[in-house]
């Protein structure tokens, strides 16, 4: 009897929420994309791919180890719209689908796993590619290739449709990779749960569980990844023109105002410093979001995108903050990723 990779899932599914405060945060992040992103969805068609692929496989898996499970993408349109790319359904069982149409046979003879950490795309269509294959063996997996690429200025109709192309060509060219490999050499064996491992290691950081905040400024990256701020005494204050300040302590104890902190924590919500300016973070499964603004522009008409505060992932402080630097200058809100390697936002 083969070993199932249902252990797999089980255990996975414990990373993606253990507790209920996480998944309330989880819920309150999508609706916030809801709000700010349409929708827009790529589709895995089947055509030429696979056609005169061998019978090597009757079964093939996926676990999708992604820090964010719920998209493939936020791409901006426009000047100030952004958009999520979605695949028809659930990425697992898309993928699932998709790759057991085109690539199983009846006669195959082994099992295939397929593990995404990572399938997204972002500003300028740039798309990023990382999966891992082990083949099913009595005791457990044995390791067989991974594919980890990125691929830069995709020319297409729509982000949706770079992504469909994308997936199905990078699967095709890993999938024959796959075909090509020795199956009957002796590998080494890992087990479902040393998989689980090898994934969760990449959030193990004690803010990806955290549901106590340690209030303080933080310095890095690091320090907010460790929910340690260095700095404790820091406090926000209002400019004459009713902006939010970050006031840290000097040496002699005397608070001043700073702009080159990585991020704050109130005690109940976390921020990152942008240009000096203060936006909340939010959580997706694994991912760090931030709703900030890296871009300024001309005030032509007074905008209103501070509607989005009626999430909790939003904090009231983001109202004060307001959304001028200037009369003549606003700013516009996108949602983007934390790098959690090097504290950055990227899209």
């Amino acid at each position: 009897m083969k070993p199932t990779v249902l252990a797999i899932f089980s255990l996975y599914l414990s990373i993606h929420g253990q507790a209920q405060a996480r998944a309330q945060a989880t819920a309150e992040g999508q609706q916030l994309i809801q709000k700010k992103c349409r929708s827009e969805h790529a589709r895995l068609w089947l055509d030429k791919y696979g056609r005169n692929y061998p019978e090597i496989f009757d079964e093939i898996r996926v676990l999708d180890a992604r820090p964010d499970t719920s998209r493939i993408g936020i791409v901006p349109t426009g000047t100030s719209g952004q958009s999520e790319i979605l695949l028809e359904g659930p990425v697992t069982s898309q993928m699932t689908g998709y790759l057991n149409t085109i690539y199983a046979r009846p006669k195959g003879g082994h099992s295939l796993l397929i593990v995404l950490k990572n399938l997204w795309i972002a500003s300028a269509y740039n798309f990023h590619f990382h999966v891992e294959a082990y083949l099913q063996a009595k005791s457990g997996f044995m390791p067989l290739t991974s594919i980890d690429t990125a691929l830069d200025n995709l020319k297409g109709e729509t982000a949706g449709v770079v992504a469909e192309k994308e997936i199905r060509a990078l699967f095709a060219e890993f999938m024959d990779r796959i075909a090509e490999a020795n199956l009957e050499k002796e590998r080494r064996i890992v087990s479902a749960e040393q998989i689980d491992s090898f994934n969760r290691i990449r959030f193990a950081y004690p803010m990806d569980t955290a549901t106590q905040l340690v209030k303080g400024a933080y310095r890095s990256v690091e320090e907010f990844l460790n929910n340690e701020p260095s700095i404790g005494n820091a406090e926000l204050s209002a400019d004459k023109t009713g902006s939010v300040e970050l006031d840290i302590p000097d040496e002699n104890g005397q608070l001043y105002y700073t702009r080159s902190v990585w991020g704050y924590c109130d005690g109940s919500h976390t921020y990152l410093m942008i240009d000096g300016n203060l936006f909340p973070i939010f959580i997706i499964c694994h991912q760090f979001y931030v709703l900030g603004s890296k871009e300024y522009r001309s005030k032509s008409k007074v905008l209103l995108p501070l509607d989005l505060v009626l999430f909790g992932a939003v904090p009231a402080l983001l109202i004060s903050m307001g959304t001028h630097i200037e009369p003549s200058v606003v700013r516009d809100l996108r949602v983007y990723r934390i790098d959690t390697g090097t504290g950055h936002v990227i899209e």
